[in-house]
């Protein structure tokens, strides 16, 4: 009687088909593998050649905004030079420049059309730079110092001390050296009289100019610019600072008006300092000197308030017409 095959026989009778099989499995697996990295080879092929022109459109994209840019930059500095050129010739014409303000000459008032035009080109100028920054751009150091000395001179001929000095205030930062700027810096800074903050703002611009100042210039220019620092020392109620100052420039000053302005600040020291005798033979000084006198009612609340009601002191200012003359700048 025939026994039935075991487990064993019958696997082993079945081996040859399994070994089709499972070979036929491995090359339909590789074939599949292999398909696939082809695929994911193609694909990132085409994956990196987008990446690749996606960069090369932004490379081209921003090579063309810089070159906008760039042209843009090119209008915006040949319209700012153009616009401080026509500020330029409108205040030569008016003959004002640092010089006038510093008292070398006579410094002329600008006529009010030409004071409207250089506040819109003021403007204009303003709107420029605003616009280069906006781009990220900015003109070179050499030819922005030069733009802010021309605004500068555009605000002292609009009376616009405050904008004056803030703009020969950034001048200083770039050109330090500058003994000039640094003079009419202090101007700005006096006349905007904002307090405390702006008569030391002056002083120092004054203490710069000194320090600045060549040997081979006019004394007298010197003694201009002690006289100034003086009255900030005045006005800071440094009395005996300030005293000193106005007899260094008394002695170096040869223009009378610079002499009659040195008498009215000494009157004021020695009023501060209560010393009456002084102080009325500095107002005897001023003689008929009506802006002095008128000044110095103005301020017999403060700088003379020790002798406001003073029968000497009332009657040696008394004796002119108050408020006939301009009154000068840096009381």
């Amino acid at each position: 009687m025939t026994q039935p095959p075991s487990d064993v026989s019958a696997i082993t009778a079945i081996q040859p088909y399994l070994s089709l099989i499972m070979t036929a499995l491995s090359v339909s697996t590789l074939a599949f593998i292999l398909n696939l990295l082809k695929a994911s080879r193609e694909n990132q092929e085409k994956l990196t050649d987008i990446a690749n022109k996606r960069a090369d459109f932004l490379k081209e994209q921003a090579e063309a905004e810089r070159k906008r840019a760039e042209g843009e930059r090119t209008r915006l500095e040949r319209e700012v030079a153009e616009r401080k050129d026509q500020m330029e010739a409108l205040l030569s014409k008016s003959g004002f420049d640092f010089d006038a303000v510093m008292g070398v000459r006579t410094l002329q008032t600008v006529a009010k059309d030409v004071r409207e035009q250089i506040e819109v080109l003021d403007a204009e100028i303003r709107k420029h730079l605003t616009d280069l920054s906006n781009l990220g751009l900015s003109i070179d150091h050499a030819r922005e110092a030069s733009l802010r000395l021309t605004l500068a001179k555009g605000a002292l001929a609009d009376n616009n001390w405050e904008a004056a000095a803030a703009e020969l205030d950034d001048y200083s930062i770039a050109s330090g050296d500058d003994w000039h700027a640094h003079f009419v810096r202090g101007v700005a800074h006096a006349n905007s009289r904002d307090g405390s903050f702006t008569n030391i703002a002056a002083l120092r611009a004054y203490n710069d100019a000194i320090a600045l100042f060549p040997k081979t210039e006019d004394e007298a220019l010197k003694a201009r610019l002690l006289r100034y620092r003086g009255a900030m020392l005045k006005r800071l109620d440094r009395l005996d600072e300030s005293l000193s100052d106005l007899q260094l420039a008394r002695e170096k000053a040869r223009d009378g008006a610079d002499l009659l302005d040195i008498s009215y600040n000494l009157s004021c020291v020695y009023a501060m300092k209560g010393d009456k005798e002084k102080m009325l033979n500095q107002i005897k000084a001023l003689g008929a000197w009506n802006a002095g006198l008128s000044m110095i009612r103005s301020h017999i609340s403060d700088y003379f308030a020790k002798f406001e009601h003073d029968p000497d002191f009332l009657e040696a200012i008394s004796s002119s017409t108050f408020g006939s003359d301009e009154v000068t700048r840096l009381r």
